[in-house]
């Protein structure tokens, strides 16, 4: 009888999960997550208030222009329009997705993205006349107060010359 070599892992218990019994699982536990992760406040909060003043103003306007003799049936017809308009949009509001919390937010900072024009035509006037991307990273960086990693500086500079062409 050959000889059987210890089997690597965990002994089995014979409990172990399907695949399908294991992705369930996994699709509940985020389910769960997905309302606990979501901000109770919506999206467009600040505009929840005059949307509704809005709408309080046309009820007004409505409820005046139909009691008021001198109203014209198409302006009460119009205003009661606009109304029905901009409770549908304040529906659509409350229906937004809630926006992400400040604290989950990734970017914290406002700065524009990427260099000047003037910072490329720099770095690519440089390159042209034969300077280390040393000195033009030191350049890009005295410049901007920022500069690109060495490693990226080429590929840059490539789509910075075609860009500036």
């Amino acid at each position: 009888m050959p000889e059987t070599s210890k089997r690597r892992g965990p002994k089995p218990t014979g409990q172990a999960l399907s695949g399908a019994e294991r992705q369930r699982r996994y699709m509940q536990r985020l389910k769960g997550k997905a309302v606990t992760d979501r901000v109770s406040a919506p999206a467009v909060s600040d505009e929840l208030p005059a949307a509704r003043a809005r709408i309080a103003e046309l009820e007004t306007l409505v409820a005046n222009l139909r009691t008021s003799e001198r109203a014209s049936k198409i302006e009460a017809n119009r205003l009661t329009r606009e109304r029905d308009e901009a409770r549908a949009e304040l529906a659509a509001i409350k229906a937004l997705p809630a926006r992400p919390s400040p604290a989950q937010n990734t970017v914290t900072d406002d700065k524009p993205r990427g260099y000047p024009t003037e910072v490329k035509a720099l770095a690519v006037r440089m390159a042209d006349e034969g300077k280390e991307t040393k000195e033009i990273r030191a350049a890009i960086l005295e410049a901007c107060g920022k500069a690109p990693d060495i490693s990226n500086l080429a590929r840059l500079m490539r789509q910075w010359r075609a860009a500036l062409v």
